[in-house]
């Protein structure tokens, strides 16, 4: 009986490409299709009488060249931009800081649990202490932060010191709301997986176009202070502004001046005198004037805005820093979570000699550490839905595109490869032919032996079997029930390729027997 099964269907989740998101749908089931057919074929191959033996073999073989199969598709075929538990997370779309900021009016949702992003990140950084930079505003006018344009572009790839960083990470995006790459603390280089980018001022990195719904990027970071930027750039403020900031600011700082000290007090007076409070209203009037002088409540983007104008009242570079801090660690796949709620504003001041320093005047808020089953459920469902996006959604066609191009760059050793494993497999094919030849060899001799030896007995017994008899012709003319069936199950394991279990027990059973004369 032939097996039915034919693996040509395979190839039908290529015609599927054209289809739009319902190829998304339909590529996974003609994968779950080609497994199940496989399972179908399976009991056609005993009814071959073959053995177990030979069809497990061919089982394997077939399952193997599946496994080829699949990872060819893998190489070849685009991955479905879809998560893997869509139901697991809110479907809206994240927000985040862009080129210009209105204070207290920019619709960051810090209850959102929409995620944003998810890092792999390894290296000397601060757990507890993280601050991924975004974007870096320069002019601040009528409680409007606005971002100098992109500098120059940098193709797929950054770097800015010679040296590599000693952080390492690669994020992954999920719900990205913005043109501008989230990098830990200090960027060193930044390498995109496809598209381009462009250099922003003060390290910060935009993309260059869309790099499609899931992409992600390397990066290299430090804590080093960063020492370019001209200082000059981030000292405006209306005069009206200076006007009514610079009393309080002096008030502040004392006769301190020195910049960094005077960031100390000054980021030390709002943490202490200021309340955090994140549903604030955006007021009357000017919203920082608002914040200082009447309402003392407001969240980062009041605190963090209200810092640097201080400071620039007094003349002391400074400038806010638009981003996300800190992040949700998953304990079993050892990766962030960072979500729309950790969206945040802080600043930095320039010292001389030692560059740019970073200040958080925001009192910290954290939000609670899930425990129990419910959030052990959670860590595990983001964790599948993390390693989804890693390996499938992440994995862009430039990506496949430079594997195989790398591939053919190589084609030399990939061929000595190749002939290598040619000449090991046919050695192997050929050790394992002449060995299960002795095998099969050894066997049918001890059976044959066996059979002798039951002769033997018949024999001394005054049974004969005659010149150019048969054993099945013998035992028909004996007509002694036992040895005619032992001669049965004689053929059966004697010229069967693989012999099963029952067969071999029976033979012994009955070889003793008849041995002993019963």
């Amino acid at each position: 009986m032939r097996s039915s099964f034919s693996p040509s269907f395979c190839f039908l989740p290529v015609s599927c490409l054209e289809g739009g998101i319902s190829s998304c749908l339909v590529l996974p089931f003609f994968y779950f299709l080609t497994l199940c057919l496989f399972l179908l074929s399976m009991p056609s191959f005993p009814a071959m009488n073959v053995g177990r033996t030979i069809a497990l073999r061919r089982h394997l073989r077939l399952f193997g060249l599946y496994l080829l199969f699949f990872a060819l598709l893998f190489l070849i075929l685009p991955r479905p931009a879809l998560r893997l538990f869509p139901f697991s997370l809110e479907q809206k779309e994240a927000s985040a800081y862009g080129d210009v900021l209105e204070v207290g009016r920019s619709g960051a949702d810090f209850n959102s649990r929409e995620p944003v992003f998810r890092a792999k990140v390894e290296g000397d950084f601060l757990r507890d202490s993280l601050y991924w930079r975004g974007v870096v505003f320069s002019f601040y006018r009528h409680g409007n932060w606005v971002a100098l344009p992109s500098q120059k572009e940098a193709g797929q790839g950054f770097r800015w010191d010679k040296e590599e960083g000693h952080i390492r990470g690669r994020v992954f995006s999920e719900n990205y709301p913005s043109e501008y790459l989230y990098l830990l603390d200090v960027p060193v280089a930044v390498f995109l997986s496809s598209g381009s980018l462009r250099a922003g001022r003060g390290r910060t990195v935009l993309l260059d176009g869309n790099p499609g719904e899931r992409f992600s990027y390397r990066f290299e970071s430090d804590r080093s202070p960063i020492e370019e930027d001209d200082p000059a750039l981030y000292l405006g403020l209306e005069p009206e502004l200076r006007e009514s900031l610079r009393p309080l600011a002096l008030a502040v700082v004392g006769t301190t001046s020195d910049p960094e000290s005077a960031a100390q007090k000054v980021c030390a007076y709002l943490l202490e005198n200021y309340t955090y409070d994140a549903e604030v209203g955006a007021g009357e009037g000017d919203v920082i004037l608002n914040f200082l002088f009447r309402s003392r409540r407001g969240y980062c983007e009041h605190f963090a805005t209200a810092f640097v104008l201080l400071l620039r009242s007094l003349g002391i570079p400074s400038r806010a820093v638009g981003g996300f801090r800190g992040g949700e660690y998953n304990p079993y796949g050892k990766f962030y979570t960072v979500r729309e709620r950790d969206a945040h504003l802080w600043a930095e001041v320039y010292v001389p000699g030692r560059g740019w320093l970073r200040f958080d005047p925001t009192p910290t808020t954290r939000a609670p550490i899930g425990k129990g089953i419910p959030f052990v459920l959670k860590s595990l469902m983001e964790m599948l839905n993390f390693e989804w996006n890693r390996y499938f959604l992440s994995y862009s066609m430039e990506e496949q595109i430079g594997l195989l191009v790398a591939a053919l760059i190589r084609w030399k050793y990939i061929l000595l490869f190749l002939l290598i494993l040619a000449f090991a497999s046919s050695y192997a094919i050929r050790y394992g032919r002449k060995k299960k030849g002795k095998a099969d060899s050894n066997r049918m001799g001890r059976f044959s032996r066996m059979y002798l030896e039951v002769l033997e007995v018949l024999e001394g017994r005054g049974f004969v079997r005659k010149a150019g008899e048969t054993p099945l012709q013998f035992a028909r003319r004996l007509r002694d029930e036992t040895f005619f069936r032992f001669t049965g199950v004689y053929y059966r394991v004697r010229y069967s390729p693989s012999p099963d279990r029952k067969s071999l027990e029976e033979f012994q059973a009955l070889y003793l027997k008849l041995k002993k004369g019963r």
